[in-house]
């Protein structure tokens, strides 16, 4: 029987309120994964942070990309992500 997470989502773009408010997950989600969203659109997981209502847990996202990889780029634009950290495909 598979588990799944759910987390609120919390957008650090311009783009948040449009939206989905919630993401679930067959996978724990960490800070530093790259995302892909209901939207179609991957976010970098900035953080992740306890909250007080259920489901307890919200991811920070940073500005969204159109695949994987522009996640991680636009991540390191905002500086939540140095080159020399970024996995290499």
């Amino acid at each position: 029987m598979n588990q799944t997470y759910s987390y609120h989502l919390y957008y650090t773009g311009l783009e948040g309120d449009m939206n989905p408010k919630q993401h679930h997950s067959e996978s724990k989600i960490k800070a530093g994964d790259v995302i892909q969203i209901d939207t179609g659109f991957w976010h970098y997981v900035i953080e992740v942070k306890q909250v007080k209502r259920p489901p307890y847990e919200q991811l920070r996202l940073g500005k969204s990309g159109q695949d994987h990889k522009e996640a991680l780029y636009e991540a390191i634009d905002q500086g939540h992500l140095s080159e020399s950290d970024m996995p290499h495909a």
